[in-house]
This record gives structure tokens, C-alpha cells and sequence, in this order.
């Protein structure tokens, strides 16, 4: 999600295959807390297998006592936060109890408080397998697979979750955001229109469908959603990236500039927000204040070739061979491939 910028021109070009860069801003937005919502939810009781009809998966035959002893056990170690002492508890059970689903959830809690998620998964898809296929299960299992680089499985379970229970906003969203990671965006739109009629304060649908349709070059649609989204998450970084994108895309690139304006000091040395930035100070012909955004956060992060490459590249376009020398040396200082054709450019043209 780091993209460079290669060349100053009015318009991105749209990405063929896969999520563009800002698009994994948003896709971050879901994925990267969402295991560690699950694991507290379990702790807290909120999450949990809703057995058909009020009734136990388990099975008659199965020792009633035993199961139930594993499981409380094991609940009261993930409560608190020994997830070793449960996954020991829960495996020992279900090694003798393999067709109860509650011990195989269990033991998937337990394995996802230990960052074991392909093996979570696998367990999740042996509780579905015993059943009840719940569209919670489901979920979670969804969500495992998309963790564990498995989106086709990811797919078919938040399909099925879905499904299982339409009135649900977050099945759409998740199943929307595993679709454009496949480059499916028409299914995608269509589960994303979905959730906002379910649920029209989901920021990141409107964010979503924003950033879809800037892909496919629709500035006006993208300006219209991204607004719905800005005005619920105001402060939310990956909005303000893509309206300041489709701002450019429209020709505004001072009101662009003024919405990146908005952005923490953290958020403006983001390479992506900083190439954003200088694209922008490039179509103004305003190159100087491109290089000065790229060697504020060289500076901040001197070991970054990347950066101070960028930097020196900027003030040479500006004219300031001085200072693109200074940046040039620290790119090659810190073995940027290409450091050295920029310093022998700059040296030549300084005799």
C-alpha cells in the first residue's frame, strides 16, 4: 500500500487486477482489528455458536458432564487470557469428543487468542460441518479464511452467512470488501448498496463504494458517496485520501490540497498520502513544496530510502541541486538503487 510517484500527470491510471493501494486503506480498516474484536468478544460472552432452535449441537450420547467440564474450563482460561491452558483443556476433549461442535468453537477461540488462524479455521470448518451452520459461525469462519489468504473460502462463507440471515449489514460488507479483493467489483457495488439501505450510517460502504467508483473514473458518483462518508467518519484519514484524490481527478486541486490539509502530522507522512500530496504541488507547478513534504518525512525517518530519494528527486524538478544532492547522498547511504544515476545527474549539470 505504498505506492510511488513516478510521473506527474492529471489523472491515476485505474489498476486492472486486485485493490488499489487506497482501497487497502479501507480493506485495513476492517481486517485489522477485527480477530482482536472476535477473541474480546468471546471473552465478553458475545460471540458464540446459536445452536438451531435452542437446542445443543451436542449429541445425546455424548457424556454430558464431561463436554460441559472441558468447556467451562476451558472458557474461564480464555477469560482469562491463558489461551495455552484452554487450547490444552479443548484439544484433550475434542481428541475424545470430535463430533461436538461447541468444543470445536471453543478450541477455535482458543487458537485465534494465539494468533494460530489456519488452524482456528480448520476447526470452524469442522463445527460447521457437525452443524448447525450458523450465519455466526459462518462469519467467523469467513473472516478466518480471509486472515489465513483463502478469499474464495472467505467468499463462500460470508455468502452462506448472508444468506442465513439477509436483515445482517455486516455479512454484505465483509462479503463486499473479500470481492474487490478478487476483482469482482459489479457483485461487490451490489453488496455495498445493499448494506447502505440495511444500515445508512456504514461509513465504510459509502467510503467503498466512493473509492469504486474513482477506480472506474466516476469522479461525480465518487464525490457524492465519499461525502455521506466524510460526514459520519469526519475524521477518518482514508476518506480525506480519497475525496483529495477525486478532488484532483475533477481539476480542484487546491480544495484537494485543503482537504489533506486536515490530516494529522502522523497521517500527512503516510508514503501514500505523501505521494498524493506531491502529485498535487506537481500539477500546481509548485515542485519546492513537494520536495519539502517528502524531506520533512525524510527527515522523521532518515533510514528510509525511499523517502529521501523521493525528496531529491523533487527538489532537482525544483531547481535546488544543493539539497537534492543532501537527499541524494542519504537515498544512496542507504542503498537506494538508483541514488547514484541521480547524484551523477546532479553533478553534471552543477559543472
Amino acid at each position: 500500500m505504498r505506492p510511488r510517484l513516478d510521473s506527474i500527470g492529471p489523472a491515476e491510471p485505474t489498476p486492472r487486477g486486485g485493490p488499489s493501494p487506497f482501497l487497502t486503506l479501507i480493506l485495513l480498516l476492517l481486517a485489522g482489528g477485527l480477530i482482536a474484536i472476535l477473541v474480546a468478544g468471546y471473552k465478553a460472552g458475545t460471540w458464540g455458536p446459536v445452536p438451531a432452535n435452542g437446542q445443543s449441537s451436542r449429541t445425546t450420547v455424548a457424556p454430558y458432564v464431561a463436554i460441559k467440564t472441558a468447556l467451562d474450563t476451558g472458557r474461564k482460561h480464555l477469560k482469562e487470557n491463558e489461551a495455552g491452558k484452554a487450547e490444552a483443556v479443548l484439544r484433550e476433549a475434542v481428541g475424545e469428543y470430535p463430533d461436538d461442535q461447541d468444543l470445536r468453537i471453543a478450541l477455535g477461540e482458543a487458537l485465534m487468542q494465539l494468533r494460530s488462524f489456519p488452524e482456528a479455521y480448520q476447526q470452524y470448518v469442522a463445527a460447521l460441518a457437525i452443524g448447525p451452520r450458523t450465519p455466526g459461525v459462518e462469519f467467523i469462519a469467513g473472516t478466518l479464511a480471509s486472515a489465513t489468504g483463502q478469499p474464495e473460502r472467505a467468499v463462500e462463507h460470508y455468502s452462506a452467512a448472508q444468506a442465513g440471515d439477509p436483515k445482517n449489514a455486516t455479512y454484505p460488507l465483509y462479503l463486499a470488501q473479500v470481492q474487490l479483493k478478487l476483482n469482482q467489483p459489479e457483485p461487490a457495488k451490489a453488496n455495498l448498496m445493499l448494506v447502505t439501505r440495511l444500515d445508512p450510517d456504514s461509513a465504510i460502504a459509502w467510503g467503498t463504494l466512493a473509492e469504486t467508483a474513482l477506480r472506474e473514473n466516476n469522479v461525480h458518483i465518487a464525490l457524492q458517496h465519499i461525502a455521506k462518508a466524510r460526514a459520519l467518519q469526519p475524521d477518518t484519514a482514508a476518506w480525506r485520501i480519497i475525496e483529495a484524490r477525486a478532488l484532483k481527478r475533477k481539476g480542484d486541486v487546491e480544495q484537494a490540497l485543503l482537504v489533506l490539509g486536515g490530516l494529522s502530522p502522523g497521517e500527512k507522512k503516510e508514503p501514500a498520502t505523501l505521494s498524493l500530496l506531491a502529485e498535487c504541488y506537481g500539477l500546481l507547478d509548485r515542485p519546492a513544496d513537494a520536495a519539502g513534504v517528502f524531506a520533512d518525512a525524510s527527515d522523521a525517518k532518515p533510514g528510509d530510502p525511499n523517502l529521501a530519494y523521493e525528496a531529491a528527486t523533487w527538489f532537482a524538478r525544483a531547481d535546488q541541486n544543493d539539497k537534492a544532492a543532501v537527499f541524494a547522498l542519504r537515498a544512496r547511504e542507504n542503498k537506494h538503487p538508483q541514488a547514484d544515476k541521480l547524484l551523477e545527474r546532479l553533478g553534471k549539470e552543477q559543472k
